[in-house]
C-alpha cells in the first residue's frame, strides 16, 4: 500500500493568494521565481507548530525543478484547510516577508523584525531598541481572538489555537 506523500505542489488557491499579496505588498517579488508546496501536517519545532517556511532554492532544487527558482515556500496543508481566510493570508504574507533580493540581485532570506520571549518583555519591558517598532505596530492593532475559553481546551488544542494566531 502506497503511503500519502508528505510534500506536494500547492494548489491554485494558495498560488492565487500569493500572487495577490505580491501585487499588493511585495512588489519586489513580482519577478521572483517562487515555488509553493504543501506539507501534509504542521511540524512541531522547539515546542511550537511550524505552519510554514521559506527557503532559498538550492542547486538540487533547481535540478529537480528543471527551471529557475529563487525561493520555496512550504505551507502546512492541515492548517490551511481549517484556518479562516484571514489567517491563511497572514501566514503567506509572513513567509513572503522573508523573501527578497540584495543590492546585486541575489535572492536572500530576511530574518524576523523582532525575536524575543513574551515573558522577558513582561518582566523587563521593551529593553532593546529594535523591539520598539514591533511593539508600536502591535499596539495599533485590535487583535481579536476566538471567544472559546482556554479552560475548555486540551493542552494540544490550546497550543494549536495559539499558533494559529501567529
Amino acid at each position: 500500500m502506497r503511503e500519502e506523500p508528505n510534500i506536494w505542489n500547492a494548489t491554485e488557491d494558495l498560488r492565487g493568494t500569493a500572487a495577490t499579496l505580491i501585487r499588493d505588498h511585495h512588489k519586489h517579488l513580482i519577478s521572483a521565481h517562487i515555488e509553493y508546496l504543501w506539507r501534509r501536517k504542521a511540524r512541531l519545532t522547539g515546542g511550537r507548530f511550524t505552519l510554514g517556511s521559506a527557503k532559498l532554492a538550492t542547486e538540487k532544487d533547481l535540478a529537480l525543478a528543471g527551471r529557475s527558482i529563487h525561493f520555496i515556500i512550504t505551507v502546512a496543508a492541515d492548517f490551511w484547510k481549517r484556518a479562516p481566510e484571514g489567517k491563511q493570508v497572514a501566514l503567506l504574507d509572513h513567509e513572503l516577508s522573508h523573501c527578497g533580493f540584495d543590492y546585486e540581485g541575489n535572492p536572500v532570506l530576511y530574518a524576523h523584525d523582532a525575536e524575543e520571549f513574551a515573558s522577558v518583555i513582561r518582566r523587563h519591558g521593551v529593553w532593546r531598541e529594535d523591539l520598539q517598532p514591533f511593539v508600536n505596530a502591535a499596539k495599533q492593532l485590535a487583535l481579536q481572538f476566538d471567544a472559546e475559553p482556554k479552560e475548555n481546551l486540551t493542552d494540544e488544542r490550546a497550543a494549536q489555537k495559539l499558533e494559529m494566531v501567529a
